[in-house]
């Protein structure tokens, strides 16, 4: 599934200077932690299906999925296409910019994994 580990604080800072260098992120207050990754590495051409889908699954389908052990929390459904690209700035929000979801000690989503969300964005959401 690519980059899906916990960096230093030290990577993180790189990372977000990548991201917001190829215009991925805005500014914003909060968490201005950097994550270290190769924009050129980012797919040109993600799709929902393969790229976009596994990763709001992993970072998110534990509370935001039907199948969530805890329950579909705030009615909001991340697997699910149509509604997944109507939350993109909440999840920008919440998983990159307050760096408050998922919650807790659960794995925060790479700078990396976000960046191919944001290529679906620009890209226009292909399945």
């Amino acid at each position: 599934m690519g980059r899906i580990a916990d960096l230093n604080a030290r990577s993180r800072r790189r990372g977000l200077f990548a991201l917001l260098f190829v215009g991925f992120a805005g500014c914003g207050a909060g968490d201005t932690s950097y994550l270290d990754f190769d924009p050129a590495s980012v797919p040109a051409q993600p799709t929902w299906a393969n790229d976009v889908l596994p990763r709001l699954d992993y970072y998110c389908g534990a509370c935001h999925s039907p199948d969530a052990q805890v329950g579909l929390q705030e009615g909001l459904d991340l697997t699910n296409y149509e509604v997944a690209k109507f939350a993109l700035l909440d999840i920008e929000r919440t998983a990159m910019i307050e760096r408050s979801m998922p919650p807790g000690t659960a794995q925060k989503m790479s700078a990396y994994d976000f960046a191919v969300i944001k290529r679906w964005d620009k890209n226009g959401h292909p399945k």
